[in-house]
């Protein structure tokens, strides 16, 4: 009996630290940030980026070096909308993706911020 209730605890201090293990799991970083020191091509150009279940498609709009507009073509999410509306507003004044994330869609937040990096070093390999 006392062998049993031994391995029982062990079991549950095991599940406890694997729990804590995985809410301590880093989220993505932004994978660069700021344009200015890039020479980019104009035009349109699309980019994806997935963190697990949360993916995002975007458009961005590049002209005379700048980010005219991020479009968000699909955006899979839960509970991550309210990102939908600020974070492309954000990267366009910024002129950078690295933004704060929207409270409450990190993960959204994430996603499109990402692929809107992707697209604009696309928009950058395309000016090199």
């Amino acid at each position: 009996m006392k062998i049993m209730e031994h391995i029982i605890s062990k079991k549950g201090i095991c599940a406890l630290c694997l729990l804590f293990l995985i809410g301590c799991a880093t989220t993505a970083a932004v994978q660069k940030g700021s344009i200015s020191q890039k020479k980019l091509q104009d035009g349109f150009f699309n980019a994806d980026y997935r963190k697990g279940p949360v993916k995002a498609v975007v458009e961005v709009e590049i002209k005379n070096n700048k980010i005219l507009s991020v479009n968000i073509l699909n955006h899979r999410t839960m509970k991550g909308r309210k990102a939908e509306s600020i974070i492309p507003d954000r990267i366009i004044q910024s002129q950078s993706t690295d933004v704060d994330v929207v409270s409450g869609a990190t993960y959204s937040s994430l996603a499109i911020m990402n692929a809107a990096q992707r697209a604009i070093d696309k928009s950058a390999e395309a000016g090199n």
